[in-house]
């Protein structure tokens, strides 16, 4: 990762390749990406704040089969080549956690909702959560 005084940038990038792509499909590329400030605020607040994301190239994806309860190949169906958004931020004061985020933040901006993580599974839908974590000590 790379630090710039509060700024921090983790990333993670995945080459791979199968020599069969009719029994093992794979993305070529798979890029998780972590973009956050750290700091903290009358020196008991400890902040957080940030977006991370997801992107991996298309390719053709296990199809599932709910009622084999199974994945099996596929070569009708592309999925992938887009970028899955979160933003957040996270507080921490004492024995105390509490977070924040919007869970697939960019859903719908650049054209069409066609995010799937397997063929005629969409993937979950934007969405606003929040969280309390609580450390009782004696």
């Amino acid at each position: 990762h790379l630090r710039f005084g509060i700024l921090t940038w983790d990333n993670e990038l995945t080459y791979q390749t199968s020599s069969n792509e009719q029994v093992l499909p794979l993305p070529k590329f798979a890029v998780y990406s972590n973009l956050f400030i750290k700091f903290t605020v009358a020196k008991v607040l400890k902040v957080q704040l940030g977006a991370d994301g997801n992107y991996y190239t298309s390719y053709y994806a296990p199809a599932y089969n709910p009622a084999l309860m199974n994945f099996h190949n596929q070569s009708e169906v592309k999925c992938g080549n887009f970028a899955f958004v979160n933003v957040y931020a996270n507080f921490r004061m004492k024995q105390a956690r509490f977070y924040v985020s919007y869970t697939h933040a960019n859903k719908g901006l650049f054209g069409g909702d066609n995010y799937f993580s397997t063929p005629h599974y969409p993937l979950n839908p934007a969405r606003f959560q929040f969280g309390v974590s609580v450390n009782f000590v004696n």
